[in-house]
């Protein structure tokens, strides 16, 4: 049953917070949804970030990112350290896929997490690991995220092993890229 139905049926349009972990299909119940925004402007929403999922239904992560900020929304990413880190669609990801809040609230004064700013270190981190995993969506995930990644962190040797280790695995993928 699509968001937006459900939402009717069951009288939800006043809901304070709303949970998307739909594989993919987040981008297209956010627009199903955004005349419930609209009269319920403060609704928050938890989602899943999916690499995988979002590129099997032809958009990028970084699409429902951006929608959500279009609609005025500011993103943190729950990090499995325990805190909330500010995130922007224009950023890496770090995982393949996370859990996101989307929200018109300035989370830092709440008091549910401790609020840190987008930590490249830890995102750039997350991209070299993932390309020494030896799960294809992993690495996947990582290249597709490189063209977020800092210039100083391109321009090192730091990610480039694990690349040539990715390619060496992988020698079809290397024109590819």
């Amino acid at each position: 049953m699509p968001l937006v139905d459900i939402i009717e049926t069951f009288g939800f349009a006043d809901a304070d917070l709303i949970k998307m972990d739909i594989e993919g299909s987040e981008l297209a119940a956010l627009t199903a949804i955004e005349p419930l925004i609209v009269d319920n402007p403060e609704v928050e929403f938890v989602y899943e970030s999916n690499f995988e999922a979002c590129d099997f239904y032809g958009h990028a992560r970084q699409d429902l990112a951006r929608r959500f900020e279009d609609l005025g929304y500011s993103l943190y990413c729950f990090r499995p350290q325990g805190d909330l880190m500010r995130y922007a669609s224009s950023l890496p990801q770090g995982l393949a896929i996370v859990d996101m809040l989307a929200t018109k609230r300035d989370m830092s004064g709440v008091g549910y997490a401790s609020v840190v700013d987008y930590d490249y270190d830890w995102a750039e981190r997350e991209i070299r690991r993932a390309l020494n995993r030896p799960m294809e969506v992993q690495q996947k995930h990582a290249l597709s995220d490189l063209k977020y990644c800092r210039p100083e962190f391109l321009d090192s040797g730091v990610w480039k092993r694990a690349y040539q280790a990715y390619l060496d695995k992988n020698p079809a993928s290397a024109s590819g890229s």
